[in-house]
């Protein structure tokens, strides 16, 4: 049943990209972590503006606990304006679903955004940045707060493929109980482009 409802929401959001626009799944690995996020272009481009839906699973196992969070959000991306780069950022919310262990249980509305660059003259070698936050007024359960940041530098072997390597820290705050790092380490992956 769990597989049916999984292809069946791929299939519906790979109904709702228009035509042109490409899907990426992004497959990361950490230390002791596995991350997958699929993001899909969804209604018109509009003024060289593209909004996409993003959907992620995060998932940690290690010798103290064990961790999945989930996310789902909406951004606009559109060119930055830089001559002679090819520089797009985005703006937008995600909701994150954390299910930790020990207990801690909790989600969070998250404002934040993305930067992707790719190197001029030699396109194939590209960067992203990204930041989000939640504060208290938008955390809930467990949750106080909620901050995820990271970089990645990837390389396109092929027009429909990248290997990616980079950082990322994932961080919540706990009701009285100070901060603490969900993750907070070096990845490497591959990035498929539909």
């Amino acid at each position: 049943m769990r597989r049916l409802t999984a292809t069946s929401g791929l299939v519906v959001l790979s109904a709702l990209c228009g035509p042109g626009f490409a899907a990426e799944l992004d497959l990361t690995l950490g230390e002791d972590s596995l991350r997958g996020e699929y993001v899909v272009p969804i209604g018109k481009e509009v003024a060289d503006n593209v909004s996409t839906l993003d959907l992620g699973v995060w998932y940690q196992e290690d010798k103290n606990s064990d961790g999945l969070l989930a996310h789902a959000g909406i951004m606009i991306f559109g060119d930055t304006g830089a001559k002679k780069a090819n520089i797009k950022a985005g703006v937008g919310a995600r909701a994150v679903l954390l299910d930790t262990d020990p207990n801690v249980n909790g989600a969070a509305l998250t404002l934040g955004g993305t930067v992707t660059g790719r190197v001029p003259d030699f396109n194939r070698l590209g960067g992203k940045l990204w930041l989000f936050y939640a504060p208290d007024v938008s955390a809930f359960g467990d949750l106080d707060s909620y901050f995820e940041y990271g970089v990645s530098v990837d390389y396109q072997l092929i027009r429909q493929a990248y290997v990616v390597g980079g950082f990322r820290q994932l961080r919540a705050g706990i009701n009285d109980n100070g901060k603490f790092n969900i993750e907070s380490g070096g990845f490497l992956g591959l990035r498929l482009v539909f």
